[in-house]
């Protein structure tokens, strides 16, 4: 609300947090196709005209200058909102300050970066007019800073902020194993991973008829960059179409399954790996 109803209001009761985060690599890390993947997945919701917003977080680390001093006023706002309406009913407060704080002006950065003008992300995100306008259906918060409680804009540590998201995005072209997908699982978050990451891989194989879990596997071996990122937009599309009855049982599935992730399940692996190292040396 800190962030966006100073510009514009959408409905939150229908609105999807979507996040992907991990050290800045562009390609690596499936940013460029995650980016490529939601300028599609604005288009098609504009075009379908799909009554919901999608608020995609970029959680990476880069060096940055400042907290954008709009970011702290609104925020600052917003809390004594909150105090002054404390007294009220929860709900009609909540709905009283929607109201106050909509107008037109499209929405700010939370970080004021060093040559910001060299940042991949933002270059896309210009280059594409995902700008957050007040008709797109796909607004992008980019936070280069990793979150945790002491953070003046977001407070919370990053498990917490796992756990209030709905989906994670982690797409990547290079990842020997990648602990995000699975950290979503644990926290009954869905995600989407590709088949190039080692946790990816090794899903297809232990999962090989899943379909409905939570886990969507991207094909990326062998396959052109446009074609990874249609899946990616499809995967995409399809969460966002799905009904919320449908999530909450995901959730429920997703921590099931987590299970088979546990480190006395996957030490086994490890062993075989150290005794096969040993045949060959000897």
């Amino acid at each position: 609300m800190g962030h966006f109803f100073q510009s514009y209001y959408f409905d939150l009761d229908k609105t999807l947090y979507i996040f992907t985060s991990g050290r800045y690599e562009y390609r690596n890390k499936g940013y460029d196709l995650t980016l490529e993947a939601l300028a599609r997945l604005n288009w098609r919701m504009k075009q379908a005209n799909v009554d919901k917003t999608v608020v995609m977080f970029f959680i990476t680390k880069k060096p940055f200058q400042s907290i954008n001093p709009n970011v702290l006023q609104s925020k600052a706002s917003l809390d004594k909102m909150y105090q002054t309406t404390e007294a009220i009913q929860k709900q009609l407060g909540e709905r009283l300050i929607q109201h106050i704080m909509q107008s037109e002006d499209q929405a700010f950065p939370d970080l004021n970066e060093f040559d910001d003008d060299k940042d991949d992300i933002l270059n896309f995100l210009r280059s594409s007019n995902l700008c957050n306008y007040k008709e797109d259906k796909v607004k992008i918060v980019y936070h280069p800073d990793f979150v945790n409680s002491v953070s003046p804009l977001f407070g919370i540590d990053y498990p917490d902020f796992v756990r209030g998201t709905h989906l994670g995005i982690f797409p990547s072209y290079y990842e020997p194993w990648g602990y995000t997908p699975l950290e979503c699982m644990v926290s009954g978050v869905a995600a989407i991973t590709s088949d190039l990451s080692g946790f990816g891989d090794y899903f297809l194989k232990a999962n090989p008829a899943s379909e409905d879990d939570g886990i969507a596997v991207i094909r990326r071996r062998n396959r052109s960059y446009d074609e990874a990122a249609n899946q990616l937009a499809d995967a995409m599309f399809a969460f966002v179409q799905s009904e919320r009855s449908s999530r909450i049982s995901q959730r429920y599935s997703l921590q099931r399954s987590a299970e088979q992730f546990d480190w006395k399940h996957l030490t086994s692996y490890y062993e075989k790996a150290y005794d096969l190292v040993l045949e060959r040396t000897s």
